[in-house]
């Protein structure tokens, strides 16, 4: 696993690609943060809402929370009936798990959207990465009055609807490389190979297959250590090295796009 040479001092680069890349990921570590550091605490905290409740009722009853006000007697509110707060109290393990899962999404997301905010920059700065055998029609060339901002928009939305894979060449092409093959130990180059891949793969059958391992999984992933109809259980050990390649990853990334084009 890659060590930090400076946790003390977070990269934090000029351009606001990488600024809103770090705003997410570091909202999503203190998140991780508090609510690890506080589950005891937050369960022993559900479980006595329940129970105060449970005592103070003469029959059904459910807890929550308001989330919207319309008048004095108008409101929304989140409601947890008590038979499924009951749920929630018999596997608490249950909700962490999900919890763990929603954050590993979340975390491919965010390296995603990172990867084309910053190629959205890079074309603005250097326009010839646009170059490729995508077709604009002439009614949407007469339409635009800039059409570097027409090409642009046509290449995102084609890298928003693509893989893995499509985003690795696209950067591959343009000579900066997700992940760098020189200088960097070979032990380092792995992990971020592996997690890159891992990242983008298990949000596949998390967030499509309710995270159960299938054929399309395999073929990408044959040496993940899963089989087929295994289902993906997201640890602490698991985020952990989610983190910790994603943020490794698009900081590297960036530090290499803004010395090549001179981002800022």
């Amino acid at each position: 696993m890659p060590a930090d040479p400076s946790p003390y001092d977070g990269y934090i680069g000029p351009n606001a690609a990488h600024k809103a890349f770090k705003r997410e990921i570091v909202n999503a570590k203190v998140l991780f943060f508090q609510i690890r550091g506080s589950r005891e605490q937050l369960k022993a905290y559900f479980e006595a809402k329940i129970n105060d409740a449970r005592k103070s009722a003469s029959g059904s009853f459910s807890i929550g929370m308001v989330t919207e006000v319309f008048s004095q007697t108008q409101f929304r509110a989140l409601n947890i009936p008590h038979n499924e707060a009951d749920l929630v109290v018999q596997d608490y393990e249950s909700l962490e798990t999900q919890f763990h899962s929603l954050l590993f999404i979340d975390l491919q997301r965010i390296l995603e959207s990172f990867l084309l905010d910053l190629y959205a920059e890079i074309a603005r700065k250097d326009p010839r990465v646009l170059m490729s055998n995508r077709t604009v029609t002439f009614e949407e060339v007469l339409r635009t009055s800039n059409m570097v901002d027409l090409l642009l928009e046509k290449q995102l939305v084609a890298l928003s609807h693509s893989d893995r894979e499509g985003l690795e060449k696209q950067f591959h092409d343009m000579g900066l490389p997700i992940i760098r093959s020189d200088d960097i130990p070979q032990e380092e180059r792995d992990f971020s190979t592996q997690e890159f891949s891992l990242v983008w793969a298990v949000r596949n059958v998390l967030q499509h297959n309710h995270g159960v391992i299938n054929d399309l999984f395999l073929k990408k992933l044959p040496n993940a250590g899963y089989g087929l109809g295994d289902q993906v259980a997201i640890d602490v050990t698991k985020l952990g090295r989610a983190f910790a390649a994603v943020e490794s990853i698009g900081d590297d990334l960036n530090r290499r796009g803004v010395a090549k084009y001179g981002l800022s």
